[in-house]
């Protein structure tokens, strides 16, 4: 799979930031491939938003063949506060560190 094509952002009712490939989903949940949580942070001195991601699973606790493949992840619906829509498209940056981890583990 392209990791770089349709990523999603999620903005949970809890104020988390996830971003992965919605892959299908039913009336209570998605099907979300590759998710990763987006911790965000302010720098006081610039105002500027550094980030930085974290799979929601840890890649040590995967397989070879989970990481090379890539994982699949259900997530309520109702959990979510916004959704992203198609249209949308991330900055350049953004996309390139998502796929970074999860193809670094890859050979």
């Amino acid at each position: 799979m392209d990791l770089s094509h349709k990523i999603s952002v999620i903005f949970d009712n809890n104020g988390a930031v996830f971003i992965g490939h919605i892959l299908s989903d039913t009336p209570d949940y998605y099907l979300i491939f590759n998710p990763a949580q987006v911790i965000y942070n302010i720098n006081p001195d610039t105002k500027e938003v550094e980030i930085n991601m974290i799979p929601v699973c840890f890649p040590e606790l995967l397989s070879e063949e989970s990481k090379v493949k890539g994982t699949r992840w259900t997530y309520k619906k109702s959990n979510a506060k916004f959704v992203s829509a198609d249209e949308i498209t991330l900055d350049s940056r953004v996309v390139q560190y998502y796929v970074n981890i999860f193809t670094r583990n890859v050979q």
